[in-house]
């Protein structure tokens, strides 16, 4: 599999995750946990196999396989907001709240 196909797939992976997530953006953090749970954890769970047999076939200074290091390095972290309902897979929210103090510094 070329480099851009692991790169699509990847991106793919993450579309899906998001997406899943989408459905319950506003829901309580119970009804969140749960969907999570049923829908979001199987997604997390799967790719991190598929990243590491896809790391194994590239050079180390590979840009893909330096994202690949950096994913799965945070893999642990990364796979236990299926567990939790209060919390936001992103940060957008807080980067809105910043936004306006960001805009008010002088460069």
């Amino acid at each position: 599999m070329g480099r851009a196909r692991l790169a699509a797939e990847a991106v793919r992976w993450i579309d899906r995750v998001f997406d899943a997530e989408r459905t319950v953006n506003r829901s309580s953090a119970e009804d969140r946990l749960q969907h999570r749970q049923s829908v979001v954890a199987p997604l997390v769970a799967s790719p991190c196999a598929w990243m590491l047999e896809s790391r194994g076939r590239l050079s180390s200074h590979n840009d893909l396989a330096k994202a690949l290091d950096y994913a799965l390095k945070r893999w642990a972290a990364f796979t236990q907001f299926p567990g939790e309902g209060r919390i936001c897979l992103t940060n957008n929210v807080a980067e809105r709240a910043l936004h306006g103090v960001a805009l008010g510094r002088k460069a």
